[in-house]
């Protein structure tokens, strides 16, 4: 006979409301569901569990003869709640993440409430200036990357992938006739200006910068370029365009440093931003890996 927690706990709260509108509010449920869990739980035990005497439930010999069994298990899981909590807020110390601003800003930072609120003692600690700080040297304990890492010593971990997307103002009459905004000629080793040069060869680009963001408002002042789609997509002003090609995509992968890899806080840490990716990866912006 397979027995649900959450049933056994709804035989305490009808046996001391005596209906199931009351029960349901003392589980924070509705009456419906509050009826349809008893008639499970009758259908698994095979007895009627309540009387139904002028509009109460009383309870039946059989389940007067469960309280204190049930008390028990009662008190044993708000005891291991309890101590669950207790290791939850245990966690303390600041863990510094090392990554790119469109990772911080668009993917972890709408989690951010998530973790405070399940690790009150970790504070979290953005590096953003450098995109290639030194796990070895301790500058970060976790490092999260738009290329698969090359560190022998970290811990590595891919993540997902970031998706892209063409864009030109949702304004332009002929989008095909706009020039191209690209990255600047330091970054012409990454995908998005590999796949510039490779199939749009012949189209000049008129603005160039290193940051997405300023790439974003050309583009939407009179530009097309490449954009992760969890921007593109989001802002009114721009509209996808077809390039022909598949546009590129970016993997994402996690480093951390190798003394700290079994840190309480930094395996939290970690935990959490496996969860915001995979979020992440549900929402259509990119591919989860897990």
């Amino acid at each position: 006979m397979h027995l649900d927690w959450d049933d056994l706990r709804l035989i305490i709260a009808l046996r001391a409301e005596g209906s199931a509108a009351g029960a349901a509010r003392r589980l924070g449920i509705d009456q419906t569901t509050a009826s349809r869990r008893l008639a499970r739980l009758e259908r698994v035990a095979g007895v009627p569990l309540f009387d139904r005497i002028e509009r109460r439930l009383v309870a039946r010999p059989i389940t007067e003869v469960l309280v204190a069994d049930l008390a028990e298990m009662a008190a044993a899981a708000a005891r291991i709640a309890a101590r669950l909590g207790d290791a939850r807020s245990a966690l303390s110390g600041t863990v510094t993440i090392s990554t790119v601003d469109l990772v911080a800003s668009r993917i972890l930072a709408p989690h951010l409430a998530r973790f405070r609120d399940a690790h009150p003692g970790v504070r979290l600690q953005f590096d953003l200036d450098d995109a290639n700080v030194s796990l070895a040297a301790r500058e970060a304990d976790v490092a999260i990357r738009l290329a698969r890492p090359t560190a022998d010593t970290a811990l590595v971990r891919r993540l997902g992938d970031l998706v892209f997307g063409f864009y030109a103002p949702r304004s332009a009459a002929d989008p095909a006739c706009l020039p191209l905004a690209a990255y600047g000629t330091r970054l012409d080793h990454v995908a998005e200006s590999r796949w510039l040069a490779r199939h749009f060869a012949d189209v000049p680009v008129a603005f160039r910068a290193d940051r997405g963001a300023l790439l974003t408002e050309a583009i939407a002042a009179g530009h097309r370029g490449l954009l992760p789609r969890l921007v593109g997509d989001a802002d009114a002003r721009l509209v996808s365009l077809d390039p022909g090609v598949p546009p590129p995509v970016r993997e994402i992968w996690s480093m951390v440093h190798p003394d700290r890899r079994d840190d309480p806080a930094v395996t939290a840490v970690v935990v959490w931003i496996e969860t915001a990716m995979c979020d992440f990866g549900r929402s259509g912006g990119g591919a989860g890996d897990r």
